[in-house]
């Protein structure tokens, strides 16, 4: 059939099956990074912070000195090795590494153990200057961080280190360090679609280092915001087009910040510029909070009830994020399938959240095709009626069709190839 031309398979045995719930697929998820969006992500500025207020933006990173906490952070908190002289890791720990004008160290020679990590600068004597890991907590998807111990080489002082989402940041930090108009600017950055992360750290004694992670994440100091720019792949417009031109639901769940996936939904006509975007929170024994959104004003804050305030039902939009989900689910079951039939942004989601929606749409009756190309992908590449992985690492071992072009137009082939099959058989 002309479909093997288009994709490799895994599930050779299962080839017609598969095609035939292709044809009869009625809602498509996206991942947002590496999917909907660039694989390249290139680092904006940051924003330091110091003394519980932001200060200037700082596009050249190495006008700073590796003392400006925000500067070692994105020298040693990440877990970028060097092989054949090239970095190897996440591809935005990468780029945000690379921004500092920093290396890392061939140990073999210094007086330190083989098998920690050792920064040091690239046009200076890197000998005199040089940063070691004492431990290292790689991050994970339900932590939505990373965190490192670190010392000067030859020195005594050492300091912790988290980086990761803002929202999850601020909550290890001291009150007095965070500045008053952190939601406004996140959320300005967030809502034109940068990548935000956030980073804190305080200084510790020998006696912490083995210290549990959570002993340690308490009254930090938050040091500021690391932006990126992360722009729409060139096919992603025209192919959401024809998925809304064939009455197909599209979506989004993302690890990522939720105004940050709601840009890209905006930009991406997944939602339309008229929708009345309503973000849902939930939280355990709280009231539900509604947040009006809309593409020109940014946003606009309300408490009421959304029935009496959404006058055209086929234009509301919910959007949330993956705790305020599980939440809808077991303690306002009302609103939980509200969300599952009008929601089109799913944020901060981890893979087991992924996974749930997916389940929750099938229980619902809906059709569902997963595309993504990334490892916390793969249960709802799995579970769903159709997966296409646009990777051929791990995403492509959890999904029946794997595309060799990196861009979201072989969802369009994959369901034209099923419609044809479901009309020949």
């Amino acid at each position: 059939m002309q479909i093997f031309k288009l994709f490799n398979y895994y599930h050779f045995m299962s080839v017609t099956n598969v095609n035939l719930s292709a044809g009869n697929i009625d809602m498509i998820c996206f991942d947002k990074t590496g999917t909907l969006t660039a694989d390249s992500v290139d680092l904006s500025s940051l924003l330091p912070s110091f003394g519980g207020s932001f200060k200037d933006e700082v596009v050249d990173v190495t006008s700073l000195s590796e003392r400006t906490m925000i500067k070692l952070s994105m020298i040693t908190c990440h877990t970028l090795v060097k092989r054949m002289n090239e970095l190897d890791g996440d591809l935005l720990d990468i780029r945000m590494f690379q921004a500092t004008d920093w290396q890392i160290v061939d140990n073999s020679k210094l007086k330190v153990s083989k098998n920690k990590r050792i920064f040091g600068p690239k046009h200076e004597n890197y000998l005199d200057n040089l940063y070691e890991v004492v431990t290292e907590y790689p991050f994970e998807a339900s932590l939505q961080r990373t965190a490192v111990i670190v010392k000067k080489v030859e020195e005594d002082d050492y300091f912790f280190i988290v980086k990761g989402s803002p929202e999850k940041i601020k909550s290890f930090c001291r009150k007095e360090t965070i500045p008053e108009n952190f939601d406004r600017v996140l959320e300005s950055y967030t809502f034109k679609g940068c990548r935000v992360l956030a980073t804190a750290s305080t200084i510790i004694n020998w006696n912490q280092i083995s210290a549990k992670r959570k002993e340690l994440e308490i009254g930090l100091h938050l040091d500021g915001l690391i932006i990126f720019e992360n722009k729409l792949k060139s096919q992603t417009i025209g192919a959401i087009d024809r998925l809304n031109q064939a009455k197909l639901r599209s979506l989004i769940i993302t690890g990522d910040n939720l105004l940050t996936a709601l840009s890209v939904a905006f930009q991406s006509n997944i939602i339309s510029a008229d929708s009345q975007v309503v973000e849902i929170q939930a939280e355990k024994h709280l009231p539900l909070r509604f947040r009006y959104i809309n593409e020109t004003d940014n946003v606009i804050r309300s408490n009421k009830e959304i029935k009496p305030l959404i006058c055209d039902h086929n234009r509301l939009v919910f959007i949330t994020d993956g705790n305020s989900l599980k939440c809808l689910q077991k303690h306002h079951y009302k609103y939980f399938h509200k969300v599952l039939k009008k929601g089109s942004v799913f944020a901060r989601m981890t893979p087991d959240d992924k996974l749930l929606l997916i389940e929750n749409f099938q229980k619902l009756g809906y059709k569902v095709a997963m595309c993504g190309d990334g490892a916390n992908d793969c249960g709802a590449l799995s579970a769903a009626n159709i997966g296409i992985s646009l990777s051929v690492a791990e995403a492509s071992v959890a999904s029946p069709f794997t595309s060799k072009a990196n861009n979201i137009e072989c969802v369009d082939k994959v369901l034209r190839e099923g419609r044809n099959t479901i009309s020949i058989t």
